[in-house]
């Protein structure tokens, strides 16, 4: 690869994933973060649970360990999420004879709260996200969100439409604001055909992005199914020298066989 390719290439690493700090510009985990507290469904039957996680990792020259706890609700009427999360990383850093051992690199903290809640016995609903993040040894030390939603039901809730808009604070960048809205739709034709699809527009000062996942399954017997998806995704980033544009799409097709 010549030099010229590999900067480019680096350029481009660099302004998806940081633009001006590492948590400028979202990534996909952080919205896909926000629409899962929509895309959570309400059910008759009432459960909840409490998990406790770790995860240690090591190299030859550095190790990071996670600790988690997640409370989750869900009823007719309620959906509560809460996850807590802590990371610290160590790492050698420096070479030769500046070279510092097993040096603490992360020291990062995580708590998100996301509720979906029906109001009464209507067909609306509201969701909430809120999201804390505090590291630190990054150059933003924390990054605070807090997103609002209203939704209603529609056709027999077979299909789920709502709009939001939220704030977002970063420890050295003015305030955010976001607008998000998504639909999805759980419909059986007949015995024989279904239809998913879901979808959203997220935007911010800095990025535009639209994602549509559609998929058609036909049932061949009890057991066996074909099913036809598409996805469609478009990303759009800005940033004070530079603009991207991103276009993905996908078609699949397989079998689907339940056990």
């Amino acid at each position: 690869m010549s030099k010229k390719v590999h900067h480019l290439f680096l350029t481009k690493v660099i302004i998806l994933l940081f633009v001006k700090t590492s948590f400028a510009i979202e990534s996909r985990s952080y919205r896909e973060a926000i629409l899962s507290s929509l895309n959570k469904k309400f059910t008759p039957r009432t459960r909840q649970y409490i998990a406790l996680n770790g995860n240690y990792y090591s190299d030859y020259n550095s190790r990071q360990q996670e600790l988690g706890l997640r409370y989750f609700y869900q009823s007719a009427k309620h959906i509560h999420d809460i996850n807590i999360e802590n990371q610290v990383a160590y790492a050698d850093v420096g070479s030769g004879k500046k070279k510092l051992h097993d040096i603490k690199t992360k020291e990062a903290y995580d708590a998100r709260l996301s509720t979906k809640t029906r109001i009464f016995n209507s067909s609306y609903y509201v969701a909430f996200y809120n999201r804390a993040m505090k590291d630190y040894l990054a150059i933003n030390t924390y990054d605070i969100r807090f997103d609002g939603s209203v939704g209603k039901f529609l056709l027999q809730d077979k299909v789920e439409l709502d709009i939001g808009i939220g704030k977002r604070k970063l420890d050295k960048e003015p305030n955010q604001s976001e607008f998000i809205s998504s639909i999805r739709l759980q419909h059986k034709i007949n015995d024989k055909f279904s239809v998913n699809l879901r979808g959203y527009v997220f935007y911010n000062k800095n990025s535009l992005d639209n994602e549509l996942r559609s998929s058609i399954a036909y049932r061949i017997d009890q057991r066996l199914s074909l099913e036809l998806r598409h996805n469609f995704e478009t990303r759009r980033y800005s940033s004070k020298s530079s603009k991207i544009n991103q276009v993905n799409r996908s078609i699949t097709f397989g079998l689907i066989y339940d056990f």
